[in-house]
């Protein structure tokens, strides 16, 4: 009985999910200042520690924001298993902000953004007379007020994602297309339960199903080079949603960290280590697979992170100001996300670059108020 007790238990997770969603957003954040930097150039003062933490850390936001997802998924489905329903809550959480978001970005980036564009193309050719350069501008160069507005509702729709690589948004289409199957590897995730209790096999569904993933990931590489190429940050981060689906089980059903469970994250931290030496160059670092089973690891150790934060909160018997400050980002999360990379591409796309501190300073800032004042519209609405 004493042993167990000093076992981790995966309920870990559940415990600390809105600080995890917090810290995972915040990761995100700092790595597209860093990215932003590395894109710069070597002029820049901090591009060494930038490009150091591309590589060792890179957006692997994402991938946390994956498992927990897949976890979060678990609980809510195998609570209610109604198809019906659970469809209509998921969409709910992730359309209403999307649209909210999504709709005046697009009509920004796709309509004004070209048009501030020309007038500093006109600036730049000492054109004084700008509504006669833009005239001369758009009919020179083909831009049209109707072909920007289907641009628009190319981009709400996603079109362009798949068409042109646009990947502005691509999580909320990749969260869309995951809450389509995520029923398939449920299913998956019971079988494999119940045939465990027969025959113990450590994490052998999930491995078998990537490797499956694998084999269909270079099949598709080679047949469709082009879709492949503007959408292969998506197909490549299934396996760590499915491996969240996986844990979402062990989380709900309380169980402790077993030796597989422990041999398991010891080997994704091992692939992930060589695979940074192997690919010295690389930004981000490694294969996203790779990458993804690096994320199991540092989600657990941030779950643990979380768990001391908050206990030295209670033994001064204090406001806890910093776990305070995560369980409010995360649960502002998916709010956070599509403010923060909506005014980042738009700050980029006017020349206000983001790789200066300050103006990346206000683009933080812009991007916590308008998630505030969207979470608490969709909270009235609710």
């Amino acid at each position: 009985m004493q042993n167990s007790s000093k076992k981790i238990s995966f309920s870990i997770f559940s415990k600390n999910r809105a600080a995890l969603s917090g810290l995972a957003i915040l990761l995100i954040m700092v790595f597209h200042y860093f990215e932003n930097v590395v894109q710069m150039g070597e002029e820049h003062i901090i591009y060494g520690p930038a490009l150091l933490w591309c590589r060792l850390i890179g957006s692997i936001g994402v991938e946390l924001f994956l498992l927990i997802s897949g976890i979060g998924l678990y609980f809510s489905f195998h609570k209610n298993r109604k198809l019906l329903s659970f469809y209509e809550r998921r969409l709910k959480r992730i359309l209403l902000p999307y649209f909210l978001v999504s709709v005046p970005f697009f009509i920004l980036r796709d309509i004004f953004v070209p048009v501030w564009e020309l007038k500093q193309t006109l600036v730049e050719m000492g054109v004084r007379d700008v509504s006669y350069g833009k005239i001369l501008l758009e009919s020179s160069q083909g831009i049209s007020k109707g072909a920007n507005w289907v641009n628009v509702l190319r981009d709400i729709f996603f079109v362009d994602f798949w068409r042109e690589g646009d990947r502005s948004l691509w999580y909320i289409v990749f969260v869309l297309a995951m809450y389509l199957i995520f029923p398939i590897f449920y299913y998956l995730v019971e079988v494999d339960a119940s045939l465990s209790k027969k025959a113990p096999h450590w994490y052998l569904m999930p491995i078998l199903f990537t490797a499956f993933f694998v084999l269909a990931f270079h099949f598709f590489a080679g047949s469709h080079p082009e879709i492949w190429d503007n959408t292969e940050i998506a197909w490549l981060r299934i396996p760590v949603f499915l491996f969240g689906v996986y844990w979402g089980r062990k989380v709900f059903h309380k169980e402790n960290f077993e030796l597989g469970d422990y041999l398991f994250l010891a080997f994704g931290f091992v692939f992930y280590i060589i695979e940074f030496f192997r690919n010295s160059v690389t930004v981000p670092n490694g294969d996203r697979m790779v990458t993804g089973l690096f994320s199991m690891t540092v989600l657990l150790v941030l779950a643990l992170f979380c768990q001391w934060v908050q206990g030295a909160g209670d033994k001064r018997q204090g406001d806890n100001a910093f776990y305070s400050f995560l369980l409010f980002c995360g649960d502002r999360s998916l709010e956070l996300y599509l403010t923060h990379v909506t005014i980042r591409s738009l700050f980029n796309a006017v020349d206000f670059k983001t790789c200066i501190l300050w103006h990346y300073a206000i683009c933080l800032a812009i991007s916590f108020a308008l998630s505030v004042a969207i979470h608490k519209l969709l909270s009235t609405i609710k």
